[in-house]
């Protein structure tokens, strides 16, 4: 028995040489883990300064199409109304109005504005119209109550300066009743002036400047609603409408073209898939099934769960059976056959990389 051990020793030797040296192919196969993208995904996130940021990505080519922070002034703040038909839709279009921003500053300054607006209309009728009736009968009690009281005086006034003249008033209370007649002519004088404006009402001028503020109130108020118009989000791609699950980020929409595959390679294995001419990958989810095409292998060495990685873009063709973007998926990446002497120099590499 112990005779016989390195017989079998140099039979399995021989075997293995054989199975090294004889042209036998076995597939080619890796497997990989993976995450469902969209080929552009917008997003809308809240800073913790309260102002809202939007970004476009194109996860195709890594790249940001459009970055675009709505940015209110220092002293107001912005809010925002999502319009709930789209949430309920769960789907939009491009072009579609997803929601509105409030900035309480702007919309604080449109309420002053139509308030003076307001005003000034009011203002303008008022003066355009005249005088009501009721007033200028005021301003006439006003001109002959003054003209009976400055006739009044001007007759004590009389008779003492007759009385002045034969010494029996002293110059001084002359004098004192003078002067409030001087007054009281006054008084009659302005009751005279104000009825006569009454009766003329408003002058072209006074209404030209009324109506000059108003004009100017109305281009403040157009400027400012354009201002605000322009505070509507509009979707800038056609999608379905995701809910985040951060804090922070307010709205994800993913579009509807072709879904893209995200693959995390072995390093060794993305070295033969990257140089391979035919490349087939399988996947599968809990649910769904399907193919994808190989677009790229990344040339950079990541690191995922300690283990040196490359990541791997494929296409998925978007139909009904296309799962949604960030669902996990199992892939087999198929690339032609490998010799028996090949695979054995993987597997022995490997085995060197654990060690």
């Amino acid at each position: 028995m112990t005779n016989k051990r390195p017989y079998l020793f140099l039979i399995f030797l021989l075997i293995v040489v054989g199975l090294l040296v004889v042209p036998i192919k076995i597939p080619c196969t890796y497997h990989a883990v993976g995450r469902i993208l969209a080929a552009r995904s917008w997003v809308l996130v809240r800073g913790n300064d309260g102002q809202l940021a939007a970004t476009l990505r194109n996860n195709y080519t890594g790249s940001v199409e459009s970055y675009v922070v709505f940015q209110a002034s220092t002293e107001g703040q912005i809010g925002l109304t999502i319009d709930d038909r789209v949430l309920l839709r769960g789907h939009v279009n491009f072009g579609d109005t997803i929601g509105y921003l409030q900035a309480s500053e702007a919309t604080e300054e449109l309420t002053r504005l139509r308030s003076e607006l307001a005003l000034a209309q009011a203002n303008l009728k008022v003066s355009a119209s005249g005088v009501r009736p009721e007033e200028i009968r005021v301003a006439e009690c006003e001109e002959q109550y003054a003209s009976a009281a400055a006739d009044d005086k001007k007759r004590v006034v009389d008779r003492l300066e007759a009385l002045q003249e034969r010494g029996m008033v002293s110059p001084e209370e002359y004098e004192v009743a003078k002067g409030e007649l001087t007054l009281l002519e006054l008084d009659r004088d302005l009751a005279s002036a104000k009825l006569t404006e009454a009766r003329a009402g408003a002058k072209a001028e006074e209404l030209d400047m009324i109506r000059t503020q108003i004009a100017g109130l109305k281009e403040q108020i157009s400027v400012l609603e354009e201002r605000i118009a322009s505070f509507t989000i509009i979707a800038p791609i056609t999608g379905m409408i995701c809910r985040a699950q951060v804090t922070d980020t307010v709205l994800i929409i993913h579009d509807d073209s072709d879904r893209l595959a995200l693959l995390a390679l072995e390093w060794n294995d993305s070295r033969t898939v990257a140089s391979s001419d035919s490349v087939i990958i399988g996947w599968q989810s809990d649910i769904y099934t399907g193919t994808a095409k190989l677009k790229r292998v990344e040339e950079q060495v990541q690191v995922l769960e300690g283990r040196q990685v490359a990541y791997a873009l494929a296409q998925v063709p978007f139909s009904t059976n296309t799962p949604p973007p960030g669902t996990v998926i199992q892939c087999d990446v198929r690339c032609g056959s490998k010799s028996i002497a090949q695979g054995a120099k993987e597997i022995l590499i490997s085995a060197a990389g654990i060690f």
